[in-house]
């Protein structure tokens, strides 16, 4: 059986790679500057492969968004933040902080972030709740937040309404 393999990801000089060494690892190490290969303290010739990382994008995350329209979705956020608080308005309590848009993020099992047309009006204080503290955020307390307003995939529908009713009085002003 040959040596157990590692991949050393930013080696710069070899330092992690040179325990690594010690301890009977085959390393292959990456940088985004040219170095010269080194001899470490071990003594063994580290095999250090040079590939362009400066000029990749970030690995792991969202490809890029080149091709794709936001300016829709970026629209429906500005719309929806114009409205005001749901639960402030269900509630019947003064929207102390300006309206955020809220992603929902009851039930939802991944890291990803739900489409903008599915954003709902908070407040500040049913939002964040870092500064208006004097409100349940769902973001600091989202069980107590759900058993008070339900599920925040609830307030989506009633969203969706309220913008079409807003869009359809705006066009009526324009054409009067």
């Amino acid at each position: 059986m040959g040596k157990p393999q590692a991949i050393d990801l930013f080696c710069g000089l070899g330092g992690w790679t040179d325990g690594l060494l010690a301890e009977g690892y085959d390393v292959t190490g990456y940088d985004i500057e040219a170095h010269e290969p080194i001899t470490p303290v071990s003594g063994t010739q580290m095999r250090k492969t040079m590939t362009d990382l400066a000029n990749r994008g970030p690995m792991g995350q969202k490809p890029d968004k080149k091709g794709r329209t936001k300016a829709a979705g970026t629209d429906y956020l500005a719309e929806v933040r114009a409205l005001p608080c749901c639960i402030c308005e269900a509630a019947g309590v003064p929207q102390r902080s300006p309206t955020q848009a809220h992603h929902w993020i009851d039930e939802r099992f991944s890291n990803r972030r739900t489409p903008d047309e599915d954003a709902i009006p908070l407040c500040e204080g049913h939002h964040q709740g870092l500064v208006d503290t004097g409100k349940v955020a769902i973001h600091r307390q989202p069980m107590l937040w759900r058993d008070l307003y339900g599920s925040d995939r609830d307030w989506i529908g009633p969203t969706r309404a309220a913008i079409a009713e807003a869009r359809r009085h705006r066009i009526g002003r324009r054409g009067a």
